[in-house]
């Protein structure tokens, strides 16, 4: 289904209904429709809402040898390739647990504490991740599973993981995960620089792909005849240097330096994955409001009524119009016609209906079943 003319064909309708065909007042439709789906949101796991997404582990790492100083952050290595593994987490010769700060080169590496074991040459290590971070737009997590092998994970609070699981250094089967504290980084290198009245910003000496700057994160705009502490919301990152957001440019700017506002939920393995792992999960994804037409979900086309009714209660209610009473009482029939439909199927048919709308696994050969966490 596309989804501009979708949208566009609902705002028609209730523009013919309620009369108003500027501007001004198409956007006001666009963002009645954008309260209609947040409503929705908040009433019911709607089939369009699920998103499926995959996290794969990733094997401990622990190829050469280290040299390491006891009251010293940098670890040597030999043999080793360490590119890429910054703040994933060190397990050095005394077992114990150390954040990689940062990875100078494939043999240099910092720690964010000092080693506290003793000095040698020549020693064994690991270098493992066990957090992993959910989408950013992520708004309520459904289901998770283990594809490989097929075991269902549990979610159980901080408190109990701690008393569960004292030593977070043993390298075996993943059996539990928590909530781990969200992912907060800001991002500052180089400029950005925006167009006036465009969906877009374009930066300059920045890697925007690779700094987990993803949809949902926060760019603030710091300096310069932008007003500072400008917000913009990370709507794609197409490429290192080029990101849509959902608010359009007030005024235009080059230049000028920025803030990029990470934040990411993230989940603990323990023990450590030891092995590739391959876990579906299914989520809700956040709805913010629209700022124009392509902002809008996709929804199945049975939908089509609910909106159009609540959009047209909502131009009468805020004109003061006696006939918002009716498209009210419409509107509420029909949600409650829905959730008697829509939110009555079991999950694996939910699983099946989503495979036929295009969400095809990339593992075509596993069944993923269950019920809602």
């Amino acid at each position: 289904m596309n989804t501009g003319l979708f949208v566009g064909e609902i705002i028609q309708q209730a523009q013919n209904i309620c009369g108003p065909t500027d501007a001004a007042a198409r956007q006001k439709f666009i963002e009645s429709m954008g309260t209609a789906l947040q409503y929705l949101q908040r009433n019911g796991r709607w089939l369009f809402q699920r998103k499926l997404d995959y996290i794969v582990t990733v094997i401990p790492y622990a190829a050469g040898t280290v040299t390491v100083t006891q009251g010293s952050r940098a670890v040597v290595g030999a043999g080793t390739v360490w590119t890429g593994m910054a703040d994933r987490v060190f397990i050095g010769p005394d077992n114990n647990r150390y954040v990689i700060s940062a990875i100078g080169s494939p043999t240099a590496l910092t720690l964010s504490t000092p080693y506290a074991g003793s000095s040698g040459a020549l020693g064994a290590y690991q270098i493992v991740q066990d957090r992993y971070s959910f989408p950013a737009g992520m708004q309520e997590l459904l289901d998770i599973r283990l594809q490989y092998p097929y075991y269902t994970l549990n979610f159980i609070d901080r408190e109990m993981f701690d008393r569960k699981f004292p030593r977070p250094y043993v390298v075996s089967f993943p059996r539990f995960f928590t909530d781990a504290e969200p992912l907060e980084l800001d991002y500052t290198t180089g400029t950005v620089a925006g167009t006036l009245d465009t969906y877009a910003l374009v930066g300059t000496a920045t890697a925007w792909l690779s700094s987990n700057l993803g949809k949902f994160s926060k760019l603030v705009v710091l300096t310069g005849n932008i007003p500072v502490y400008a917000y913009f919301t990370v709507k794609e990152v197409v490429d290192d240097t080029n990101i849509k957001v959902f608010e359009a440019v007030p005024v235009a700017f080059t230049g000028r330096s920025y803030v990029g506002k990470v934040w990411r939920k993230r989940f603990q393995f323990y023990p450590i994955p030891a092995d590739v792992y391959s876990m579906p999960f299914y989520y809700t994804e956040y709805c913010p409001l629209p700022k124009q037409e392509s902002d809008i979900l996709n929804v199945d086309g049975e939908f089509h009524t609910f909106f159009l009714q609540y959009i047209v209660w909502d131009f009468f209610r805020r004109n003061n119009d006696p006939r918002a009473v009716t498209y009210e009482r419409d509107w509420m029939k029909i949600i409650e016609d829905m959730h008697a439909k829509f939110l009555s199927r079991p999950f694996e048919h939910d699983v099946q209906q989503m495979a036929r709308v295009g969400s095809v696994s990339p593992y075509a050969d596993t069944v993923v079943t269950g019920v809602r966490v």
